[in-house]
């Protein structure tokens, strides 16, 4: 996918996209800070002006034809936190590109999150609906140079909203979709205001309050926006719980006597922060997200194509030029991408890989770790069963076969860590699910305890037992969740949620086993991490146990003869809410008198 960053014009976030048709041209409308900025296809700057003096522009709404019919010029509305400005785009006699400021700006009571134009009368008139933060929709009439305002409140009694869309070319048609701090999705319209429409006057100021037509509940987390389809059956909402969630709207819900609830058709995973904001295409669903990536999905929920972009930083908002089909990004770098997407995603795309499934434990099979082995695709699942597959058969193959390397017995009573005491060792911390109060539990600090600092305390004689005198069986440790390839490719560590770890040979891969492998009791409880650290001249293995407690390993593999395995040492980790390592390595310590001075630099004499 091509990308093309436009040149950086500001040192301000872009908040705001938009793509407008001019005349016989597209051009891209940013909102970075208060300035709105007019850009060519050929991503020149054709015009700035300074909209929103002293706030952020967050919207930008182009009026219909039916409000606004002239070739030459666009009308605009542009809105940020609690004000909104009227404005025309058009061009000059020269061909230049003019920005023409209508309105002052207009400061309202209460933040701004969508608005909308509505025709009204004749071509002189109309309205613009205006939805607020506490789910209320106020329509502003212009009718001949005199105005009048109608608020319209949802019937959910102090509900706050982060998000909400717009859409409808009338009072009659108009329908709201507001995401409330309840993680819930309220659809709504304006429909009794046609009735009571005659009983008002064009210059007064009436309230209604309207009810919920529908509710779609399933987010865990607050909406932070919402789309509807061009054809409005389809509802797209992103959320603070990382997810995209695409909604089938039931038919005639709109005019629904009752409040209706509908249940989510598609759920996206994906990102691995906050989603911003989301698009409903022909070809699929684009996103972008905290994470600084603009994902690709098609039609299917299947992730396609993902693009980093804006240095890694967030990525606020998201356009598209449905003809040309490209996307136009804006994040927290102040810079605007250009992203060119493909036609069709379906075609091109391949399933996923699904892995072997063992009965008997109540939840399928899922994977807990992958990596790459020389030719070999390993995966360990939360059943503790090792996979292996060949890389070229999982890009070629459409269904390709995996091979179960090790499958632990299932009388040891092993569960998945993320249904019992113990939880995911990336999501959790240690203290509070392998380990609890030292004075209630037998695992404690290392002054409760036989884990201490090496330098105070023999490892021998740790309450955490060594391989040699450990007695448990090499099948005993079952349950494994943790795994690390040993930089020299040869070995493969495993650690459990019971405290044991496993060491096993991957020389024989091709033929679908294991060569040797070799497990012992590590730890008292859960094994939080296993690391091969790099830099040693014989292999050396770091496992971490609860309350911080590190053992280290020498293992040794001669010609595929058992594994000798040797505890070397035994330290404990700084306080800290995961006391666990990720990565290590072997570095010579050398003192400051062992150095050699320079051959022309003097020894300084002793001290007196």
């Amino acid at each position: 996918m091509a990308v093309t960053v436009v040149s950086k014009e500001s040192l301000v976030p872009v908040l705001a996209l938009e793509y407008l048709h001019l005349a016989d041209a597209t051009v891209l409308l940013a909102g970075a800070g208060p300035y709105l900025k007019v850009y060519s296809e050929s991503r020149h700057l054709l015009a700035r002006s300074e909209v929103l003096p002293y706030r952020r522009i967050h919207g930008i709404c182009q009026a219909p034809p039916t409000i606004f019919q002239q070739r030459d010029s666009i009308l605009v509305i542009v809105f940020g936190q609690k004000s909104f400005r009227l404005l025309t785009i058009g061009h000059l006699n020269d061909s230049k590109i003019r920005i023409c400021l209508l309105t002052e700006v207009v400061e309202l009571s209460d933040w701004i999150l969508d608005v909308c134009w509505l025709v009204y009368g004749g071509p002189d008139s109309y309205e613009i609906a205006v939805l607020n933060a506490h789910n209320s929709v106020t329509t502003y009439t212009q009718c001949r140079a005199e105005g009048s305002t109608q608020s319209s409140h949802c019937n959910e009694v102090n509900c706050i909203i982060y998000s909400g869309c717009l859409v409808g070319s009338t009072r009659s048609d108009l329908v709201v979709a507001s995401g409330t701090v309840f993680n819930h999705i309220l659809l709504w319209n304006l429909l009794e205001l046609s009735i009571m429409k005659e009983d008002t006057t064009c210059n007064s100021d009436v309230t209604f309050r309207m009810k919920t037509r529908l509710t779609l509940v399933g987010h865990e987390g607050v909406i932070f926006s919402l789309r509807f389809s061009d054809d409005l059956t389809r509802l797209v909402s992103v959320s603070d719980d990382r997810t995209i969630r695409i909604w089938n709207l039931p038919h005639a819900w709109t005019i629904a006597e009752r409040a209706l609830h509908s249940s989510c058709s598609l759920v996206l995973y994906g990102h691995t922060a906050r989603v911003w904001d989301a698009l409903l295409l022909p070809q699929g669903i684009v996103s972008v997200g905290e994470d600084g990536t603009m994902r690709v999905w098609n039609q299917e929920g299947r992730c396609v194509d993902v693009i980093e972009g804006h240095g890694g930083r967030s990525v606020w908002c998201l356009a598209v030029d449905k003809e040309k089909n490209v996307v136009a990004t804006g994040g927290s770098d102040c810079c605007i991408q250009l992203f060119q997407l493909a036609l069709h995603y379906n075609q091109d795309s391949r399933p996923g890989i699904c892995i072997p499934q063992r009965g008997g434990f109540g939840k399928p099979s899922t994977p807990k770790s992958v990596l790459l082995c020389g030719g070999f695709l390993l995966c360990l699942t939360n059943h503790g069963m090792l996979c292996s597959l060949r890389t070229r058969d999982a890009m070629e193959v459409t269904s390709p076969q995996w091979q179960v390397l090790y499958f632990g017995p299932q009388s040891s009573g092993y569960s998945d860590p993320q249904s019992s005491g113990y939880s995911d060792p990336q999501s959790s911390d240690p203290q509070s699910s392998g380990c609890s109060d030292p004075q209630s539990s037998g695992c404690s600090d290392s002054q409760s305890s036989g884990c201490s600092d090496s330098q105070s305390s023999d490892p021998q004689s740790s309450g955490c037992s060594d391989p040699l005198s450990s007695g448990d069986p090499p099948s005993s440790g079952s349950g494994y969740y943790l795994m690390a390839l040993s930089s020299c490719g040869r070995m493969l560590a495993l650690g459990s949620s019971e405290g044991f770890v496993m060491v096993v040979s991957v020389s024989a891969l091709s033929e679908g086993r294991l060569a040797v492998k070799h497990s012992w009791k590590a730890h008292h409880v859960r094994v939080f991490s296993v690391t091969w650290a790099s830099g040693s001249s014989h292999p050396l293995l770091l496992t971490c146990g609860a309350e911080g407690e590190m053992a280290c390993w020498r293992v040794e593999l001669v010609r595929e003869s058992p594994f000798a395995v040797q505890c070397a040492t035994r330290l404990l980790l700084p306080a800290c809410r995961h006391r666990w390592i990720t990565c290590a390595t072997v570095v010579p310590v050398c003192l400051s008198s062992d150095f050699p001075r320079p051959p022309d630099h003097p020894t300084p004499p002793d001290p007196p």
